[in-house]
């Protein structure tokens, strides 16, 4: 009985320095180049921050070998979600079962992220690797971010295995937001939130992204600033203190929320994508193959970057250390992976320096 009450106490003040804590879970793509901006990222960020890892086909090494390198440091988290890749093969959960404990056993707190869609055979899956005291975390997409439905589906999942909320980070995804979709998403959040008992869960974290499907309506050699419209959803949301003191932010950084095929092959310009405090700007180039300079555009790009008002100066981060340097071609040019590493853990920084 001791030893039971030391064990909750621990766990009770573990949650507590968490929420005060990890306050930004960024959703990546486990793709190079969103792997290999966490290597980059300050470390006094990463104490800040709980990655979204969605598990793609063919991730299982990269994942592996760049967690275990760049996210094992003292008091780390990662949330691990392996819905496309099971999307695509509901056989591959002996992936996704060999990556966590591989992680786990190797420093890095790797969480399962379980989905309230998921078929009575992933459930069971998912029941048959975890305990009463293991920690989850369950992913609430729109179609469930109805409190009738909410309850329902979760009632369903404790059919298939118990847990307690208090080991549960609540993931309220609202995925792709725009325009003409942002206040919809406020009032549905508003509402499902104030129907969940927040401070039961270990974290309430509200995520949502507005980054475009693809730069083919920005022109060339332009330059272009899009409204950040989760950021909004957020101000709005946390404008009320009591949603504001347990609530955690995610976004889906620079990247567009809906995993597709045809986005991986659209054939990419020599852009950048930088991160300002409301907006994205986007310095937009050429397909390499169509411009003489090729993937030299980042050079002169990086130049005009640099002369913006939004440009917080190579001090900032080691991305922005990268971009001065590309401008003043101490370094190459890159290529499209170097540019999501950059562009991703520039964003990563900037939203950490807004939340503290």
């Amino acid at each position: 009985m001791k030893e039971n009450l030391q064990k909750k106490e621990l766990q009770e003040v573990i949650a507590t320095t968490q929420k005060e804590v990890l306050s930004y879970y960024p959703i990546l793509k486990a793709k190079r180049g969103e792997l290999k901006a966490l290597r980059i990222l300050d470390n006094g960020t990463k104490r800040f921050v709980t990655p979204i890892i969605e598990l793609v086909g063919g991730s299982e090494e990269n994942v592996k070998s760049y967690l275990t390198a760049d996210w094992a440091f003292e008091g780390n988290k990662v949330l691990l979600d392996p819905f496309i890749l099971l999307n695509e093969d509901e056989s591959s959960f002996d992936i996704f079962k060999n990556i966590l404990d591989f992680l786990n056993s190797k420093g890095v707190n790797a969480v399962p992220v379980i989905r309230l869609d998921y078929s009575d055979t992933l459930l069971s899956e998912f029941a048959s690797i975890l305990n009463n005291d293991s920690e989850i975390a369950i992913r609430v997409t729109k179609r469930y971010a109805i409190p009738r439905r909410f309850d329902s589906a979760i009632e369903k999942l404790k059919s298939f295995f118990a847990f307690d909320e208090s080991n549960v980070s609540l993931i309220i995804d609202y995925s792709y937001i725009e325009e003409q979709t942002v206040d919809t998403a406020i009032s549905s959040a508003d509402a499902l939130l104030r129907h969940i008992s927040l401070g039961d869960y270990l974290a309430i974290i509200l995520a949502a992204g507005s980054f475009v499907k693809d730069l083919s309506l920005i022109p060339p050699d332009s330059v272009e600033s899009l409204i950040r419209y989760e950021w909004d959803m957020w101000n709005e949301i946390t404008s009320d203190d009591t949603m504001a003191e347990f609530l955690s932010y995610s976004d889906y950084a620079t990247r567009y929320p809906i995993y597709d095929d045809s986005v991986q092959s659209f054939p990419g310009s020599s852009s950048i994508r930088y991160t300002s405090k409301s907006h994205f700007v986007i310095l937009r180039g050429h397909v390499p193959g169509n411009h003489p300079d090729g993937m030299g555009q980042y050079h002169d790009k990086c130049n005009l970057l640099i002369g913006l008002s939004v440009y917080d100066g190579a001090a900032f981060s080691a991305a922005d250390s990268l971009i001065n340097d590309c401008a003043a071609k101490v370094i190459n040019s890159g290529n499209p992976e170097t540019w999501v590493k950059i562009s991703t853990a520039r964003h990563i920084e900037k939203i950490v320096s807004l939340l503290n």
